[in-house]
């Protein structure tokens, strides 16, 4: 499938600001399923300087720095990518230990701290965990599979356009919550199992509500043997085509399409984004 994606997003503010130097996540990613045909990113006003770079997780990312005061900042996105099918299982286990809970990585662990710390782990998330992890039978890939959709039926989809994800805890006791609030409640609930886990941001080819598209979240594990794979909590569904991922990280505001500061008296201010998609066989 062709997926061409035109994504703006609007920042206002009712006195002008100075902006600290950005950084932008909005380029999609290239792998074996996503091959990325044409991006532009264009940004009003025009930055001073600018720079491409990959971060730690391997995201293409620009990183803008500006002169002047400013009523607004208007960023343009538009990225054509030729998707194909992919399948989240066709793999074997490198380590044959990993196929059962919790995990244990025998050569990466240390490499993959930062996707395995829980700073609010909770006695909740545990137990609910466990309990997951017994119905599939301490294995691996069936545990995965039951998270996920166990996230999936217990939760009511919301949108919640701007704010950091809710933490694990919290969303599992309100069982509801953005796909960035389902994503973290997965990422910990795999954690407290020992699978690393990490945040992806990007589009989906379907509207989850009937008003208009935004930005979508969702999970990737890493399994040794097939490296990172991708779980959509929000689906409740391992991810095999209509994903085009843009940034992945540990820590979910490192994975955020813009991130940045303003200096001024700016009293209010006001965010918009406008996401138009088309997709063609």
């Amino acid at each position: 499938m062709l997926f061409e994606i035109s994504h703006t997003t609007i920042y206002s503010y009712d006195r002008p600001v100075f902006f600290e130097p950005h950084t932008f996540r909005l380029k999609p990613r290239q792998d074996s399923a996503l091959k990325l045909l044409h991006f532009n990113l264009t940004i009003e006003p025009n930055p001073a300087g600018s720079t491409q770079a990959l971060d730690v997780d391997g995201n293409a990312v620009t990183q803008a720095w500006f002169s002047g005061a400013w009523n607004s900042l208007v960023i343009k996105a538009v990225s054509k990518t030729q998707a194909g099918a992919r399948n989240p299982f066709d793999f074997i286990f490198s380590d044959p230990g990993s196929q059962k809970l919790p995990m244990r990585y025998a050569h990466t662990s240390a490499t993959l701290a930062p996707y395995l710390t829980r700073p609010n782990a909770t006695a909740e998330v545990d137990d609910w965990v466990k309990s997951i992890a017994r119905s599939a039978g301490n294995e691996t890939i069936p545990f995965l599979v039951a998270l996920c959709r166990d996230i999936r039926d217990r939760s009511v989809y919301t949108v919640r356009e701007e704010g950091d994800p809710n933490s694990a805890g919290d969303t599992l006791k309100d069982k509801r919550g953005s796909c960035r609030d389902l994503a973290v409640l997965f990422m910990d609930a795999c954690r407290a199992q020992g699978i690393a886990a990490r945040f992806v941001s990007g589009y989906h080819d379907s509207r989850l509500n009937d008003e208009k598209r935004y930005m979508h979240a969702w999970s990737e594990v890493y399994l040794p043997g097939g490296g990172w794979r991708a779980f959509d909590p929000t689906l409740g569904l391992a991810v095999t085509d209509g994903h085009i991922a843009v940034a992945a990280a540990a820590d979910p505001k490192d994975a955020a399409p813009v991130s940045g500061m303003f200096r001024g008296a700016a009293v209010e201010r006001s965010l918009r984004a406008d996401i138009a998609m088309t997709i063609s066989p």
